[in-house]
């Protein structure tokens, strides 16, 4: 009964709460909607409401930490206006992915459609199926930097996914990050510069008497490793925009009064800022 709308929902309802409950927990996000642009019978045969509908029975079955996404192809003229609809018809939605299937050219025009994103919805932004198509290696491998790095640029960008990472399993057997044999590409050498070197932070300083520190370190998530008089302790913890970004540790030292100079490394008040706009670490 392809046209009863009521038939309709109830099928997409179960389906939906069976997705999400299988995945219950498990599931951190989910495209709930993926290629609206192009894949739009649905609306077509009933109206944009559905979109409402889906993103409302994910939200009401899925885990309350999932993050609910649209993802699309590119950022092209098209996806605003599907935005903006969206917005209009109070679709409950957190963020957008886009594909990002490329072939080499400028990053440019899509930097600024990535703050334009941003700036227009204030949604989280994702890359969801990153590759580059081009056979001179040295050129992939440069575009893949350029492009990673305006994305990273991007305050709203907190996801980089790949669609496939070595040549013999990715779809169009030129993969980002490996060849057939599983050698580090010249794009996966710019790929683990960026991430492990250039945005990986690694640094190193002493308390004061008061026992507190200062460093700078890009967002995310760290193993910080404090030492003192023999004893040391590694804690794992993170700073986020808009967090306190301060971290106390104790350490099991006992205090010498015939010692006091080494007092202070006791207890260490590390304060963080952060570099930059990125928001990985």
């Amino acid at each position: 009964n392809a046209g009863n709308r009521a038939e309709y929902d109830k099928e997409v309802r179960k389906h939906i709460a069976e997705e999400c409950l299988d995945f219950y927990g498990d599931a951190d996000e989910w495209d709930v909607m993926n290629e609206s642009l192009y894949q739009k019978a649905t609306r077509s045969k009933f109206d944009d409401s559905v979109m409402t509908d889906w993103f409302g029975w994910a939200r009401e079955y899925s885990h309350p930490d999932t993050k609910l996404f649209y993802n699309e192809i590119r950022p092209d003229d098209g996806i605003f206006d599907l935005l903006d609809t969206m917005t209009e018809n109070g679709v409950d939605f957190d963020g957008i992915g886009l594909q990002s299937h490329r072939t080499f050219g400028t990053v440019e025009p899509f930097y600024e459609r990535l703050k334009r994103l941003s700036e227009r919805y204030g949604k989280r932004l994702k890359i969801t199926e990153f590759d580059l198509d081009e056979d001179d290696e040295i050129l992939q491998g440069e575009n893949t930097r350029d492009f990673m790095i305006a994305c990273f640029s991007c305050e709203a960008v907190d996801g980089f996914y790949m669609w496939g990472f070595a040549d013999n399993v990715h779809w169009l057997g030129n993969a980002p990050l490996l060849d057939k044999n599983g050698e580090l590409k010249y794009s996966g050498k710019q790929f683990t510069d960026l991430v492990y070197n250039k945005w990986w932070t690694r640094e190193k300083s002493k308390t004061d008497f008061d026992g507190s520190c200062k460093m700078r370190g890009f967002y995310g998530d760290y193993d910080l490793t404090v030492k003192a008089l023999g004893c040391e302790r590694v804690i794992r913890t993170g700073i986020h925009k808009g967090g306190e970004n301060t971290v106390t540790a104790v350490l099991p030292i006992e205090y010498d009064p015939e010692n006091v100079l080494n007092y202070y490394t006791e207890v260490k008040n590390i304060d963080f800022s952060p570099i930059g706009s990125g928001s990985h670490g």
